[in-house]
């Protein structure tokens, strides 16, 4: 009786841990970026999932019999990103179903998941080759640069309120000229820091930009 709840309690705690479970067919590479590592008693990959967006880094990868050459082909496809939001249920990704291998050489150019709750329901993701989410990274931070140049930060706005020179009434020209020579210099300091800011290709817009409006 004993050992009859055991496995109840087991069973019971085991179907609840919110997971995402990735057959043999799939190999799990990182998850957040960091390295993954299996169970080696287990074919399947679980990934552990929270409240919050997980990004798992994943490949296609089958071995399939070659019986004319009486070999193993193994096919294999290139990194993909998995991002999915995050739950408490425990999910599994269903098993792609490569007949041979001419269909799996063509499911691996495009590993799309199909992943069920669960209840069986359909569990939204995204999902996009590791090259086109990198770019899709790089452009997002190109972007928020380019906002940062556009709109300065408050900090700055309000340095240039605040060391604005009043209005002179007797001052010697030389005293005039003093505070025009710190803008000009925080300016130029201004101007330095967001050019190291920026990359090659932003560098090379402004020159060009420049080189318009002086023609």
């Amino acid at each position: 009786m004993k050992l009859f709840y055991f496995f109840v309690l087991f069973t019971l705690s085991f179907s609840c841990t919110a997971e995402l479970l990735f057959p043999e067919q799939y190999q799990v590479l990182k998850v957040n970026g960091k390295d993954y590592s299996g169970s080696f008693f287990s074919s399947e990959s679980r990934v552990e999932l929270t409240n919050t967006k997980q990004v798992i880094l994943y490949r296609y990868n089958e071995l399939f019999d070659d019986t004319d050459n009486d070999d193993h082909t193994k096919i294999k496809s290139e990194p993909f990103v998995l991002i999915i939001e995050g739950t408490q249920q425990r999910l599994r990704v269903i098993e792609p179903n490569n007949l041979d291998i001419q269909q799996a050489r063509t499911y691996a150019l495009n590993p799309v998941l199909d992943i069920r709750g669960q209840s069986g329901q359909v569990i939204s993701h995204t999902i996009a080759s590791l090259i086109d989410f990198e770019q899709s990274q790089y452009q997002r931070a190109v972007n928020k640069n380019l906002i940062r140049l556009e709109q300065p930060s408050s900090a700055l706005v309000d340095e240039n309120v605040v060391n604005q020179p009043k209005p002179l009434k007797n001052d010697s020209l030389e005293k005039a000229n003093q505070p025009i020579k710190a803008q000009n210099s925080r300016a130029l300091s201004m101007l330095n820091y967001w050019w190291q800011q920026a990359s090659e290709q932003e560098r090379q817009q402004f020159l060009q930009q420049q080189l318009l409006i002086r023609q």
